[in-house]
């Protein structure tokens, strides 16, 4: 046992003095192209669409959560065919479900809320017009304020628009957050290095701020906000420990 912690810590030792000259993520890591992941059998089985919507169904029958039913049916339908992060083998249902589940675990179980985690991607991805989702005009409202203008969404100006129109909606807030916090767990199997790091940017700029309203609108929230925070925040210093504790904005 005690040669075992000795070789870890020589191997923790020679790791920090690594000749690590790179000036910059994408240079310490190799070209600007996709992360080569391979995922493991257990993430696959963690994102089994069939138990995700399982649990969904289930959880919103015994609570009687029509607009959830009625989402979860409509949001399998038009994101069929369409896979997650670039992998084949992830049915891109698979987020949206995911998003729903970690609302129901975190107590946010609202049935507006729930039905909106669904729906979020939809009217941006799917050719999906608002007037055809099968939810309330307010659950309506909650996906438009999460679907961004492709034209200039991505723009400053855009950005500023799209998350202050967030703010304003408590389960916009929420969604948002949870959106994040899933993208942020995905990014590393499907995203280039530099759309990590811009990602990261856009992550510490106007997604923090949301965090403020959130604890404004769910007080007795707290800890579950608190949760989501953490583990934004410790993708962001891994990140920034990977480069030698340079911030995200020296690395752009």
């Amino acid at each position: 046992m005690k040669q075992l912690q000795n070789n870890r810590w020589q191997h923790g030792t020679e790791y920090e003095t690594m000749d690590r000259d790179e000036s910059s993520f994408l240079e310490l890591t190799g070209t600007d192209d996709t992360v080569p992941v391979s995922l493991a059998d257990g993430r696959e089985e963690v994102l089994d669409k069939s138990l995700l919507y399982k649990f969904i169904h289930d959880y919103a029958k015994e609570h009687g959560m029509l607009q959830t039913m009625h989402a979860l049916v409509f949001a399998q339908q038009k994101h069929e065919g369409q896979h997650r992060s670039g992998k084949k083998h992830i049915p891109y249902i698979c987020h949206p479900m995911m998003v729903a589940v970690q609302a129901i675990s975190m107590g946010f179980d609202e049935d507006s809320l729930v039905a909106a985690c669904l729906l979020h991607d939809v009217l941006e991805d799917c050719e999906v017009l608002a007037e055809d989702l099968p939810v309330s005009e307010e659950t309506v409202h909650i996906v438009e304020l999460l679907t961004r203008n492709k034209t200039n969404g991505y723009t400053e100006e855009g950005r500023e628009a799209y998350y202050n129109a967030i703010s304003e909606n408590k389960y916009a807030v929420i969604l948002k957050l949870l959106d994040r916090n899933s993208n942020l767990s995905d990014m590393a199997e499907g995203f280039s290095r530099r759309k990590m790091l811009h990602y990261l940017d856009e992550t510490e700029r106007f997604i923090y701020p949301l965090f403020e309203k959130a604890e404004e609108y769910f007080p007795e929230k707290k800890a579950q906000i608190l949760v989501l925070k953490y583990h934004m925040e410790s993708i962001r210093t891994t990140v920034e420990r990977l480069t030698e504790g340079k911030s995200i904005v020296q690395m752009l």
